[in-house]
């Protein structure tokens, strides 16, 4: 075999090797790593604060904060471990929770809390900018993040959901209403 023909088969290997890599690199960021670990994420162990003063109507401390499913094979588990959940006890779809009596019939949900961080029980008053928890990877959840909701009672199996809005500070200037994807915003202090 000539050395043109060597060197010519060898550039279309060395281009194979490395051109669909990188077209399989895209494609591998949805299948590997199948799961990390919660401390992986920002978000894990952030303080989570009471949106209001009110009284803590529920909340529930004893389930353990699992690994990421942000993977496709973790997600396609997620989904199957949900539908099993939902059906014995909607509450285990929230994870570890706090529920809090705003008054006037609403009722507020800061769900997927760290274990072992919830310092608030039934009963105990809280108010607006209260720490209460941590952000954990507790319940149906495919990476550390805190989900709150309103609703018009205290049981999530019966209550409807509420609109409410944010209220948030961009370059210095307050704003309401729901920030725009992927801006940075901050949360102004509490009066």
């Amino acid at each position: 075999m000539s050395d043109k023909r060597l060197l010519t088969r060898r550039r279309r290997r060395v281009r194979r090797r490395h051109i669909p890599v990188r077209r399989r690199a895209g494609r591998m960021a949805k299948w590997w790593p199948v799961t990390r670990r919660p401390t992986a994420y920002p978000a894990f162990g952030a303080p989570i604060l009471a949106p209001g003063d009110g009284i803590v109507a529920r909340s529930r401390d004893r389930m353990r904060d699992h690994r990421s499913r942000d993977s496709i094979p973790a997600a396609f588990c997620m989904v199957l471990a949900a539908s099993r959940a939902a059906e014995r006890d909607p509450w285990l779809l929230f994870g570890n929770h706090v529920v809090i009596d705003l008054g006037g019939g609403v009722h507020a949900v800061l769900a997927h809390l760290r274990r072992g961080t919830i310092r608030v029980r039934p009963g105990d008053r809280v108010t607006g900018g209260q720490p209460i928890g941590q952000c954990g990877n507790s319940g149906n959840s495919s990476e550390p993040h805190l989900h709150f909701q309103l609703m018009d009672g205290p049981d999530v199996a019966v209550a409807k959901g509420l609109p409410f809005c944010w209220s948030f500070e961009v370059a210095e200037s307050l704003h309401s209403g729901v920030p725009r994807a992927q801006e940075p915003f901050v949360a102004p202090e509490p009066d």
